[in-house]
């Protein structure tokens, strides 16, 4: 009996997931001006190759203020924020998940280049949960049309941010 309850609590500790919220927030005057790095971004959010969900959708506007929370296996992540189908090197930010605890990125939208040939691409920023919930205090959940199964699967379903726990690590 006391070995069945051990490997129960073990195996507790290796299933135990991370809380991670990806949100947009940025300057709707800003976005596609070259030389600005506050921009709405409305691309994709990456784990390595693997897409796991838009910020945009369709033809509409782009909009602020929208957020995404996944439990996401702890270990090491390559998250990135990606216009196009693939990222590309020099545009991913690499961190080891810690069981338990909890995570936000801003995605913001950079653009670079003159009017003419303006490059933009997406950008992630760790930040504490209260520069997320001071940021985007009134954030929306996304609306996605057809999520793949692995976001269904990882996809927390809430109306509002997370509230910040004692477990969120500083940037």
């Amino acid at each position: 009996m006391l070995l069945a309850i051990l490997l129960a609590l073990s195996s507790y500790g290796f299933a135990q997931s991370t809380q991670v919220t990806f949100y947009v927030h940025g300057s709707r005057l800003k976005s596609g001006v070259p030389g600005t790095n506050t921009g709405i971004f409305y691309g994709s959010i990456y784990d390595g190759t693997q897409r796991l969900f838009p910020f945009h959708q369709g033809f509409s506007f782009a909009k602020n203020d929208r957020f995404a929370t996944l439990n996401i296996p702890p270990g090491l992540h390559d998250f990135a924020a990606w216009y196009g189908s693939h990222p590309t090197s020099g545009h991913h930010l690499a961190i080891t998940l810690e069981p338990g605890k909890q995570y936000f990125f801003r995605a913001q939208s950079e653009s670079r280049g003159i009017v003419e040939i303006e490059i933009e691409h997406g950008r992630l920023d760790q930040v504490t949960c209260q520069i997320a919930h001071e940021e985007a205090p009134n954030a929306k959940p996304i609306e996605i049309k057809h999520p793949s199964p692995n976001f269904i699967s990882m996809h927390v379903p809430l109306q509002s941010m997370p509230s910040c726990t004692n477990t969120n690590p500083s940037p």
